[in-house]
């Protein structure tokens, strides 16, 4: 299932943060990630951030590869990437974050106070893809999804529950490839741990 394919790096990223995770307890990181892949957290400057921060990263790739768009978020300093959370997530839980760490956030822009569906915007950006999945599929990527990107750190998924998740369980059983193409541009196959 070509479904699958795409998600089979999504699994190793995610086992890659599980073990790292376990190792990781917390971090004194003001300023760590990659624009684009930076959780609400960094982008508020909290002081002290875990684990979770991966979690959203892995999030975020996801979120790309159901919207077919890369990078989803563009921004470029922090105050756009305030913009692009709350044009995503809804102004008010943005809002509601900084608030809990005695911030606040004033703008003039017209956003979107309510979060509006996760679903609802990936069909709108890649409609034609999704519709080659099965609903069975997308609801449990949507799932995963909305786990991963939970404004607020303390509510989302820990990544050794995101490797418990249906969705990702549920590629044990496929037959999953990736094709590669060499520099020569002759497309090679790699197998899945399971194919070896």
């Amino acid at each position: 299932n070509s479904f699958h394919s795409f998600f089979l790096s999504f699994i190793f990223y995610c086992l890659f943060l599980f073990l790292t995770l376990k190792k990781r307890r917390s971090i004194h990181a003001n300023r760590a990630g990659t624009k684009g892949f930076r959780a609400p957290e960094i982008i508020l400057r909290e002081r002290y951030q875990t684990g979770a921060i991966d979690v959203w990263s892995a999030g975020v790739i996801l979120l790309s590869v159901i919207t077919g768009r890369y990078p989803f978020f563009l921004a470029g300093d922090d105050a756009d990437a305030i913009v692009e959370l709350a044009s995503v997530f809804g102004f008010d839980s943005i809002s509601e974050l900084a608030e809990a760490k005695k911030l606040s956030i004033v703008t003039n822009l017209p956003l979107t106070h309510k979060r509006p569906p996760l679903e609802v915007l990936c069909k709108m950006l890649n409609e034609e893809t999704i519709k080659s999945w099965s609903d069975h599929d997308y609801k449990e990527a949507i799932s995963l999804l909305k786990m991963c990107l939970k404004v607020d750190s303390s509510e989302r998924i820990t990544a050794e529950e995101a490797l418990k998740h249906p969705f990702l369980l549920s590629l044990d059983d496929e037959d999953v490839s990736i094709a590669t193409v060499t520099k020569e541009g002759e497309q090679k196959q790699k197998s899945s741990p399971q194919q070896r």
